[in-house]
């Protein structure tokens, strides 16, 4: 290639930067900052039929040549990323872990009490302190905004598109682009689901994304360092939300059997991937040392999946208030007590093993909840049936596929992987939970494997030939950037803990109780994307975060599924801002139901008065009713 060949390529690389910069900036400011119809992002975020339009767009993304066209499409890819968080945002809707779009819910209000409690220079909870990578990451942008919620969804689901935007435009040049785009659809209907919330799902899909990307670019290019920093990302993601482990392991032992097999350097490479693979759990365990009162912390969950397997393939609840479970919080031996507890089930129940496998197996096959492709629903039962079912066949063809092409590296790590998910699901994952949530660092790897197939019949009809996508232009060459991102999380898993514990946010010293007699004093801060507003339709000017319809969120309560509160929410019927907030004096949570109009269009350090429901209504969550509030300086 000439001189003038070079330069010319730069600067058309350079524009397409540019111009896939411009789209995402302004789509992002358009779709979450401005007020639009709700529909458009509901539609692409509880719908099955958008399917058809996820597909084909990353399908031409990858498949046109021109620079500066190719750009275009992959804004709009970044776009369709942002749609499911704006449906959000311009509604108010209401999930099973989110309260009226933004407010954290049932375990994602866990960690985001255990995330203020950290930032306050307190302990978290055992639950979170398990696997504080993800909200120890977070806490690092809230402390760089001042709190700010909104900017946290926003950074995150950026993330989460740019990681997968550079994972398909790597498999659209070295695959083709119908590996590309079942890839894009794939990793979009996972996530789309989780746009904001807060939850280490999030964390461990981007982190898990950009581990696929340094995995497979680091094997297609045959950069061995690079393939430690994609397991080293990888372990980082897994430790993050853990999942299927036995990939990580596979993706090791595949490193070691087949990439390193003659290599003159195995022993030096063969230790760095150890230590790769290791560092995800000593990076785990350093930060629970920070956010916690030891490094050792009782794993409960674990203890309650395993436990629920011996008693024949049970979900972890069904075991929850058993009392042997109950008395692995004083046990100093949870693991051992543990084994002691499954020999003694397994040897008067040995049928148990093969009925968990028979549980195991429907739930991954036939159930359109929890079983394999769960999360493309958004249809009726015989629509989602036949979407799951059919990329069930895809990914046995896909397997088959990769086992005929072994011979080739990329294949057979793919298989090693596919092999590694395959074995993880004798742990009950798939009963565990809905819509495969502890699948979100490994869901790249069905992701790829869809797309085998129906590439190579393309290839076929078409005479598509993979080798001419190797030379075929990009937006840009993403690995520096990617790398970047890669390093940062790396690095903000190491520094943030030490600095967020030495450097913690400081809450008002001590003020005069400002209330009346018969009053309960709530100290706490209402930080930014924290609270929505309820009012009339007649009295909203705009229908966007925080400005929400009182009916039609009040409606939609019920979508938690906390039942509890159905009886006090639906009789709310005055303009009423809600606000989760941390009682800055006891560090307890406190769910604020305050009149609009002592509160409207103020945050910041705010002493209310009123009181506390009593007995609580749901579970021990704290709502509390103020009629006055008195906001402080900074």
């Amino acid at each position: 290639m000439s001189t003038m060949q070079i330069s010319t390529k730069k600067r058309n690389n350079i524009s397409s930067i540019l111009i896939f910069c411009g789209i995402s900036v302004i789509s992002t400011y358009l779709l979450l900052f401005v007020p639009i119809s709700r529909q458009i992002g509901l539609i692409f975020r509880n719908t099955l039929y958008i399917l058809p339009v996820v597909f084909l767009f990353p399908f031409i993304s990858t498949l046109v040549r021109n620079t500066y066209i190719r750009a275009i499409l992959f804004g709009f890819l970044f776009l369709i990323f942002l749609l499911p968080l704006s449906g959000l945002w311009n509604s108010g809707l209401s999930g099973q872990y989110s309260l009226g779009g933004v407010i954290p819910w049932s375990d994602a209000f866990t960690l985001h009490m255990n995330t203020l409690r950290f930032l306050y220079g307190q302990f978290m909870g055992q639950s979170t302190a398990l696997r504080p990578i993800s909200p120890v990451f977070y806490a690092s942008i809230l402390k760089l905004s001042d709190n700010n919620f909104i900017l946290l969804s926003v950074v995150i689901t950026i993330l989460c598109s740019i990681t997968v935007l550079s994972c398909t435009n790597l498999l659209g040049k070295k695959f083709g682009p119908v590996v590309a785009a079942f890839f894009y659809t794939n990793a979009f209907f996972y996530i789309r689901w989780h746009e904001g919330e807060l939850m280490t799902e999030l964390y461990g899909f981007f982190t898990g994304m950009l581990a696929c990307y340094f995995l497979l670019s680091g094997i297609l290019c045959k950069k061995n360092w690079e393939i430690i920093f994609g397991l080293s990302l990888f372990s980082l993601a897994l430790n993050a939300r853990p999942g299927p482990m036995f990939v990580l392991l596979f993706a090791g032992a595949w490193f070691l059997l087949v990439q390193l097999h003659g290599h003159k350097k195995r022993l030096l490479f063969s230790v760095a991937a150890l230590i790769a693979i290791l560092s995800g759990f000593i990076i785990n365990r350093w930060n629970t040392s920070k956010v916690y009162m030891t490094s050792t912390v009782p794993n409960r969950q674990i203890a309650e999946i395993v436990y629920a397997l011996c008693l024949g393939g049970h979900s972890w609840d069904y075991v929850l208030t058993m009392p042997e479970i109950q008395a692995l919080n004083d046990s100093e031996n949870v693991y051992g007590d543990l084994f002691r507890m499954c020999t003694k089930v397994l040897r008067e129940n040995p049928e148990n093993l093969l009925l968990a496998a028979k549980r195991i197996t429907g739930a991954l096959l036939f159930d359109n909840e929890k079983g394999a492709f769960s999360y493309f629903n958004g249809g009726d039962v015989i629509q989602n049936s036949i979407v799951r079912y059919g990329l069930g066949v895809l990914w046995f063809l896909g397997f088959l596929y990769m086992l005929k092409r072994k011979r080739l590296k990329i294949f057979s790590f793919l298989l090693y992987c596919a092999v590694g998910m395959i074995l993880s699901q004798g742990l009950g994952l798939v009963i565990t939970t809905n819509r495969l949530r502890f699948h979100a660092a490994t869901i790249w790897i069905p992701g790829i494997i869809i797309g085998f197939f129906p590439q190579f019949l393309f290839s076929k009809i078409f005479h598509f030939r993979e080798n001419e996508t190797e030379s075929s232009p990009s937006i840009t060459d993403l690995s520096t950037g990617i790398a970047i991102i890669g390093y940062v999380l790396l690095l903000s898993s190491l520094i943030s803990p030490f600095l967020l514990h030495r450097f913690p946010e400081q809450a008002p010293s001590s003020m005069m109780n400002p209330c009346k007699e018969g009053k309960e004093l709530l100290t706490t801060k209402i930080d930014e994307g924290s609270y929505f507003y309820m009012e009339d339709s007649e009295n909203l000017e705009k229908i966007h975060y925080p400005y929400f319809r009182l009916p039609y969120v009040r409606q939609h309560f019920h979508d938690t599924a906390s039942v509890e509160m159905f009886d006090f929410t639906d009789h709310i019927d005055e303009p009423t801002a809600i606000i989760r907030g941390i009682d800055l004096d006891n560090w307890k949570d406190a769910l604020i139901f305050a009149p609009l109009d002592i509160v409207k269009g103020k945050t910041g350090y705010v002493q209310f008065c009123g009181n506390y429901l009593n007995p609580p209504i749901l579970r021990n969550d704290r709502f509390f009713i103020p009629t006055e509030a008195f906001f402080l300086g900074k």
